[in-house]
């Protein structure tokens, strides 16, 4: 049976089942014994095992850790990797995120495409390889089914710290097609800097906020700031100032000034495409000091002699760029204080050719400098394949036999995808060349026509990896 007729017999199935998967809420939830990521996600996981026992397959569950789908007997193993686990549903959803609903043959609910309908895709291409009798001797296709993808990844540390067959190379179905050959290098850091008062200060922060986390560009950034032995007219030309910027104030007291900035949010892999409302206020500061001819807070120097409106970490000696990636991006996503410490947030995405202990080295040097504390919280080495590499040439082919689509190159991204996970492993799919993503959005969602398509995508790629 050709693969279009199987996926069209079996396409009812296909939906349902993601239906199903995509009605039980994964969100992270408190860890219970046997559960380690809660009730909902032991739910999905166990949900998964149990269709592919239905379907077959030999599976194996890593306490709750892990999921394992797997169908043949030989010594070369292709993984495909993909995760159970979502974020929160969160506002502004036509639907209920967390039950399935199918409107004009769409499918709406958190999951649909990161990462439970190409699971469910990936699982019937198995189960057509497996009926066709397509699986060589020699060849083994194991499902890996991730639980902690969206917070700490320490389901699939978990499970490669105890499993004795992990795959040479994977397919990864939590990205793009045609298929992702470079990802750039994430390094999470904060910079913590000890406020400092001198004697010719004369306006004070009293605090400062803004940003929801490091991998987003600030949409907000507020301050309270005051002064001690301001007279009036400093006072009013102060205000006079700030009326001509974009920022809102609110005078709470004869020495207090409220001030908030608005930026445009967005990914911190594109910084240049959003407003960093953060540096936007900490710039405006600035050049009210120089207006009002008073020496600025030390920490308004300092970060605008170090970051400033940079998105590409050219103050601190960091421009760099390669041609698979494209540039180095900086981008400070959260600040908070308490008591004399003022915290960023911060990321860096940098190209996949150039070295991380460089980058590093030099930011220190600059950082330390300014007077910022670095400290790191997290490293993903880049990902970088040759397009003439097997998997990538075969996965593309798979993926242009399919849809006749010759024009879309492989793709380098900014972001982080699960392929970082496994050695040798590609993101490949769902999502196709100009499609809008809402992977954490609000109508997350998943037409039943590229299902079908998904599903023959990977029935022809898991075919043609098996043939080398």
């Amino acid at each position: 049976m050709k693969a279009k007729h199987f996926v069209q017999e079996n396409l009812t199935s296909i939906t349902e089942d993601i239906c199903k998967l995509v009605s039980i809420n994964t969100v992270n939830d408190t860890a219970r014994p046997g559960k380690p990521f809660g009730d909902g996600i032991d739910k999905g996981l166990k949900f998964l095992l149990k269709l592919g026992k239905e379907l077959g397959f030999d599976t194996n569950n890593f306490d709750g850790y892990v999921g394992e789908i797997s169908i043949g007997s030989g010594n070369e193993t292709i993984g495909i990797l993909g995760h159970v686990d979502v974020v929160e549903g969160g506002d502004g959803w036509k639907t209920d995120p967390f039950q399935a609903t199918v409107i004009s043959e769409t499918i709406y609910g958190r999951g649909t495409v990161d990462d439970k309908g190409p699971l469910i895709c990936s699982l019937y291409a198995m189960k057509y390889l497996k009926e066709q009798g397509m699986i060589p001797s020699n060849k083994k296709i194991k499902m890996i089914i991730g639980t902690d993808e969206e917070r700490t990844w320490q389901g699939i540390n978990y499970y490669k710290e105890r499993s004795n067959d992990i795959p040479k190379s994977s397919i990864v179905v939590d990205g793009n097609f045609p298929i992702i050959y470079c990802e750039k290098g994430l390094i999470d850091f904060n910079l913590h800097y000890k406020r400092k008062k001198t004697d010719k200060e004369k306006i004070f922060i009293n605090y400062l906020k803004g940003g929801t986390g490091r991998n987003v560009v600030p949409a907000e950034a507020e301050c309270e700031l005051s002064w001690d032995d301001l007279n009036e007219s400093d006072v009013n030309k102060i205000l006079e100032f700030l009326c001509g910027e974009d920022i809102f104030t609110e005078r709470r007291s004869k020495d207090k000034l409220y001030l908030k900035v608005k930026g445009i949010a967005t990914h911190a892999m594109n910084p240049e495409k959003g407003k960093n409302a953060l540096s936007e206020l900490l710039q405006i500061l600035k050049n009210l000091s120089e207006y009002i001819g008073f020496t600025a807070n030390a920490f308004i120097e300092d970060y605008n002699r170090a970051i400033g409106s940079s998105c590409h970490g050219e103050l601190l000696g960091l421009e760099m760029e390669d041609k698979e990636s494209g540039k180095l991006t900086f981008n400070v996503g959260r600040v908070s204080m308490k008591s004399k410490e003022i915290m960023l947030e911060c990321n860096i995405r940098y190209p996949a050719t150039c070295a991380y202990q460089n980058i590093c080295e030099q930011m220190k040097q600059e950082l330390n400098i300014l007077n910022f504390e670095y400290e790191e919280v997290d490293h993903l080495l880049p990902i970088f394949l040759e397009q003439n590499d097997t998997i990538v040439k075969e996965l593309m082919r798979a993926y242009q036999e399919v849809t006749n689509d010759f024009n879309t190159p492989p793709l380098a991204i900014g972001g982080a995808t699960y392929a970082r996970a496994l050695e040798h492993a590609v993101a490949f799919g769902p999502i196709f060349p100009g499609q809008e993503d809402l992977t954490h959005e609000a109508n997350e969602n998943i037409s039943i026509s590229d299902v079908e398509v998904i599903t023959e995508i990977y029935i022809e790629g898991l075919l043609r990896l098996l043939e080398q």
